[in-house]
């Protein structure tokens, strides 16, 4: 299964905090998965999970590229080129500014079609989803996680571009998490209606907590996911929420996996911010 996380209205909101989260939940469920991005290079990632870019690069990029190019690398070798994270969670990243747009499509298209785990998570680091790469990713994506926050500055930049959005993300099975969540501000129903949604549904939250910004701050993802597995009382919301979200993450595979058995029905899913 291909997820794709993404804000394309806006920057910094929390792609690749919610994509990692998504990543260390799914892997504890006895699935394999790889969390990768939609770029060369994600600073992010590196940051967040305490790798340095230069001791812990997770492969040459020249040499996977050619070898993809010729045909010579097997999917029992894909591991070879990732950063195991835990024994079910890998990252994947060239981490390297000299590839060309071809060759990294080229890349995404391996990465589809290749990739042995059970999930591909894709952190969409580039807003504009015309491009060629996010086309790529879309293409092959069999559920979106599209990430707001209840500022009102954001709601009003995503109302700008709806138009736009909702026409790339058509027909693509989606989910809306509410990042940075505080009851005090708004609640869900209200921050869809910022954004002229009546009927909320698929829309889940991740409440604010600063454990959060320790983690990543500091190179603490794994330390921040062990805690949440622990149920430490400090990140017992995170753990509830982001479970509630693989849950409906999980309901879309499965409502897949039904609809190949019913091929007859020409029933789709819900695009949940129309």
């Amino acid at each position: 299964m291909n997820i794709a996380v993404m804000s394309p209205h806006t920057h910094k909101s929390g792609n690749t905090v919610i994509a990692s989260l998504i990543a260390y939940e799914l892997s504890t469920r006895n699935r394999t998965v790889c969390l990768t991005h939609g770029s060369n290079k994600s600073n992010s990632l590196y940051q967040y999970f305490n790798m340095n870019e230069k001791d812990n690069q997770t492969c040459n990029s020249t040499q996977l590229l050619d070898l993809i190019k010729e045909g010579g690398i097997r999917k029992n070798d894909i591991g070879n080129y990732c950063k195991s994270i835990t024994d079910r969670f890998e990252l994947f990243s060239l981490n390297s500014n000299e590839v060309s747009s071809d060759k990294f499509n080229s890349l995404i298209t391996f990465i589809n079609s290749n990739f042995p785990h059970d999930y591909i998570i894709y952190d969409i680091d580039d807003n504009d989803l015309e491009s060629t790469i996010n086309q790529a990713i879309l293409k092959e994506c069999d559920c979106i996680i599209y990430i707001l926050t209840q500022n009102s500055t954001e709601l009003s930049e995503f109302n700008e571009n709806k138009k736009q959005i909702l026409y790339w993300m058509e027909d693509i099975p989606s989910i809306v998490v509410v990042n940075k969540y505080c009851d005090i501000v708004s609640n869900i129903k209200q921050v869809a209606a910022g954004i002229g949604i009546k009927k909320v549904s698929k829309w889940y939250k991740l409440s604010y907590n600063p454990w959060i910004t320790y983690g990543t701050a500091n190179g603490k993802m794994k330390f921040l996911y062990e805690n949440i597995q622990k149920r430490e009382y400090h990140v017992v919301d995170i753990d509830s929420d982001v479970k509630a979200l693989v849950n409906g993450i999980l309901s879309i595979k499965h409502a897949k996996q039904v609809a190949r058995y019913h091929t007859a029905s020409k029933n789709k899913e819900e695009i949940v911010l129309e």
